[in-house]
C-alpha cells in the first residue's frame, strides 16, 4: 500500500457486538467476522469449568483513497500505529421511558432527581490503548442509589492485539440492587436495579509514514449471551436496519433485482429452518433445505408463508426476495447439498469491511422489539445515524432503553414468538433426544439473575443441534454420593472424604456457595454414575 494515496481511514465493523459472560475476561472468543458465520465456537460457549465465555468485538482500520476505493487494512504489518479510544456507559437506570417498545413514557427511577440522578449512570470514562499489547479496563464506574453506598460496576475491558487491532470484551453479566428489599417485579423496569450491559463510541487515531488521520468512528454494544450461536433469527438486526434506513436501490435484490438463490434466498431459508432446534412449534422436518431449491411454485409459496409468520418475520427487503423466489424469478446458482453453515461448495469468504459490518449484526435480533436483545426501538429513528450503520449518539444511549436487568426479560420472554435464536425455548436434550424447556430449573425472573450462567448452549451434533454444557446436569454433591454408597452397605463417613478427594484429583471445581457441590465434566460424570449405580 502506498500511504501517500490514503485519503481517509474508517473503522469496521461499524457496530461491533460483545456479549457478557462469567468466565474470566481472558476467556473470550471473537464474534463473527464473515457473513453467515456462527456466533459461537463449535464446542459451545462455555469453558471446561462451565463458565460462559465472553464474546469480544474486534475492530480494524481500513484505508481509502480520494475516490472512495479501498486500499487495504492498516495494521502493524503496514507500519501503521493506531491509538484506540473507547467510552462505555450504562445509563439504563436513567432511561427516559418505562415502555419496552416506545420512546415515550415515564422515566425510570423518576423519584431520583437533580444531581443524584446522574449518580445512577455507570460511566468509567473513556479508555485509550496506543500500541499492540496494551490493555485497559472499564472498571471505575459506580452506581449510587440514594440512601445506599456506591457500588463499583465494571463494564468490561479492551486491548490492542499483536496486529494493532482493537478487541473489546464485555463485562461479567452481573445484575443487582443495592437495596436488599428491592425485588424484581417486571420483565422490563425494576427501580434501584443495575446491570453491566453498556455501549459507546469507538474512535481511532492513525499514524503512518509521518501522516496522521482521525478515523471515521464506530460503535460497540454489549449484550446478553447468544445461547444458540448456530441458529439465527429470520430477520437480523442487519436486515432490519438496512430495510428501515438504507433499502437497496432499484435493480438490486430486494428492490426489483433478480436475487441469487445462494446469496439471497438460502440465508433466509437457512435461518427459518434452524429455528426447529430452539422452539417447540416447529418440528425438525418442517423445512427441508435439500428440496427447497427444486421446489415448485406451490411449495415455494407454502415455505415463504411459513417464514413470514415466524418470530420477527422478515424485513421488507427479505419479503421482496421471497416474493421473487416464489415467482421463479431468481438466479439458480446452487451447486451442492444442504449445509447447516455456509453453502458447502463456497470457501470461507475473505474478511472485508462490508462483511465485518454485516456479520456483526447478522447474529442479532431485528424484531420484535419488546424491547429486544441487543438493541430496541431506538434504532428505528433515522436521526440516530449519521451514515450507513454509523451511530450518532451519546455513550450508553443504544442500550439505555433495554430491559433492566437484562435477565428479567430473558426469563419472561420464553414463548416461541420472541427470540428463540438467542434465547431458546425448547431444545433437544441428549441422550434421549426428547425436547425439553431450555430454562427448566429456573423458576422466576429473580432466579434468572443468578442462574443464567448454568443454562445450556445449543451446539451441532452431526445433523442435529442439541443442548450441551448445562450446569444443572453436571453437578454432583460429594455427600450425596457418599449417602448412595452408604445405602449399598458402605460407611458414609468413611467414604465422604474419599469421594471429595476423588473429585479434587479429577480437577473438578467446587461451587463457591457450597463447598461440597462440584461442577464436573461429562467423562467424570459418567465415571461417578457408574460408581454409584
Amino acid at each position: 500500500m502506498n500511504s501517500s494515496e490514503i485519503h481517509k481511514c474508517v473503522i469496521h465493523p461499524a457496530i461491533g457486538i460483545a456479549r457478557v459472560g462469567n468466565a474470566p475476561i481472558s476467556e473470550y472468543f471473537i464474534g463473527p467476522e464473515r457473513p453467515m458465520a456462527p456466533s459461537s465456537p463449535e464446542s459451545g460457549g462455555k469453558t471446561e469449568n462451565l463458565e460462559i465465555r465472553r464474546q469480544a468485538a474486534r475492530f480494524r482500520v481500513y484505508a481509502y483513497n480520494e475516490a472512495e476505493e479501498l486500499l487495504g487494512e492498516l495494521d502493524a504489518s503496514t507500519g501503521a500505529r493506531v491509538e484506540w479510544t473507547v467510552h462505555l456507559v450504562n445509563s439504563k437506570a436513567v432511561s427516559p421511558t418505562t415502555s419496552p417498545n416506545s420512546l415515550n413514557g415515564q422515566p425510570r427511577n423518576n423519584n431520583v432527581t437533580g444531581d443524584a440522578r446522574m449518580s445512577l449512570v455507570i460511566d468509567p470514562g473513556p479508555r485509550t490503548v496506543a500500541k499492540p499489547g496494551e490493555s485497559a479496563l472499564f472498571d471505575s464506574g459506580t452506581f449510587t442509589y440514594p440512601g445506599f453506598s456506591p457500588v463499583k460496576v465494571p463494564l468490561g475491558g479492551m486491548h490492542a492485539d499483536k496486529d494493532g487491532r482493537l478487541v473489546v470484551v464485555a463485562a461479567e453479566g452481573k445484575s443487582a440492587s443495592p437495596n436488599p428489599e428491592s425485588f424484581i417485579t417486571s420483565f422490563y423496569n425494576n427501580p434501584s436495579w443495575y446491570d453491566d450491559v453498556a455501549d459507546g463510541p469507538v474512535n481511532a487515531k492513525v499514524h503512518i509514514d509521518g501522516r496522521n488521520f482521525e478515523a471515521e468512528g464506530a460503535w460497540v454494544l454489549s449484550a446478553p449471551p447468544d445461547y444458540a450461536g448456530f441458529v439465527d433469527t429470520p430477520q437480523s438486526l442487519y436486515d432490519h436496519l438496512i430495510a428501515t434506513h438504507w433499502p437497496p436501490p432499484p435493480g438490486q435484490p430486494g428492490n426489483g433485482g433478480q436475487p441469487s438463490y445462494t446469496h439471497d434466498v438460502y440465508p433466509i431459508l437457512k435461518r427459518a429452518a434452524g429455528l426447529k432446534w430452539t422452539r417447540e412449534s416447529q418440528e425438525p422436518t418442517a423445512l427441508d433445505l435439500n428440496t427447497a431449491y427444486n421446489a415448485d411454485e406451490d411449495m415455494r409459496l407454502k415455505i415463504a408463508d411459513q417464514i413470514r409468520v415466524l418470530p420477527g418475520g422478515v424485513s421488507s427487503v427479505q419479503n421482496n426476495v421471497l416474493a421473487m423466489w416464489v415467482a421463479g424469478n431468481f438466479i439458480r446458482d446452487w451447486e451442492g447439498p444442504w449445509s447447516p453453515l455456509l453453502p458447502p461448495f463456497l470457501p470461507p469468504p475473505p474478511i472485508t469491511p462490508e462483511g465485518l459490518d454485516r456479520a456483526a449484526l447478522e447474529a442479532c435480533v431485528g424484531a420484535p422489539f419488546f424491547p429486544g436483545i441487543e438493541a430496541g426501538v431506538w434504532v428505528n429513528e433515522p436521526e440516530h445515524f449519521r451514515a450507513r450503520l454509523r451511530i450518532r449518539a451519546q455513550a450508553g444511549d443504544v442500550t439505555q432503553r433495554m430491559a433492566l436487568p437484562w435477565q428479567a426479560d430473558f426469563y419472561a420472554c420464553s414463548g416461541d414468538y420472541w427470540w428463540p435464536a438467542q434465547r431458546p425455548n425448547s431444545v433437544i436434550v441428549p441422550p434421549g433426544q426428547a425436547k425439553q424447556s431450555w430454562s427448566r430449573g429456573v423458576e422466576s425472573m429473580a432466579a434468572m439473575v443468578t442462574e443464567w450462567t448454568k443454562l445450556g448452549f445449543i451446539v451441532p451434533r452431526g445433523d442435529e443441534q442439541v443442548e450441551a454444557q448445562r450446569y444443572f446436569d453436571n453437578i454432583v454433591w460429594a455427600d450425596r454420593i457418599a449417602e448412595r454408597l452408604n445405602a449399598n452397605g458402605l460407611d458414609r463417613e468413611r467414604w465422604l472424604p474419599i469421594v471429595e478427594n476423588m473429585l479434587d484429583v479429577a480437577h473438578s471445581k467446587p461451587h463457591p456457595d457450597n463447598p461440597r457441590e462440584y461442577r464436573i465434566g461429562e467423562r467424570a460424570r459418567a465415571l461417578i454414575d457408574e460408581l454409584i449405580a
